[in-house]
């Protein structure tokens, strides 16, 4: 993880932000048309998720050392068994 000092920050008249939207949950009809727009993003082909890596089910162990190790750039996604593996592939 990067260290952040506040000074060399405001002196580069930079911030660092965060948001924990699980204190948003039941805000449903504040977050509604946010999650609408992204699901309309995602349904025009406009959200490209980065994948870094597609493991089997029975694989899940490993797909987990992937994640832990932080080597990977992009989501580590697990392939039920039987799934098609067109829509799930690299």
């Amino acid at each position: 993880m990067p260290r952040f000092g506040a000074i060399a920050l405001m002196n580069d008249n930079r911030s660092v932000a965060g948001v924990n939207l699980g204190h948003l949950w039941d805000e449903t009809e504040m977050l509604r048309p946010q999650f609408e727009a992204i699901v309309s993003h995602a349904a025009e082909g406009r959200v490209k998720p980065v994948i870094d890596q597609v493991f089997d089910l029975d694989q899940a162990a490993a797909a987990h050392e992937r994640l832990q190790s932080r080597q990977s750039v992009g989501k580590i996604l697990l392939r039920p068994s039987g799934a098609n593996r067109e829509h799930l592939s690299l």
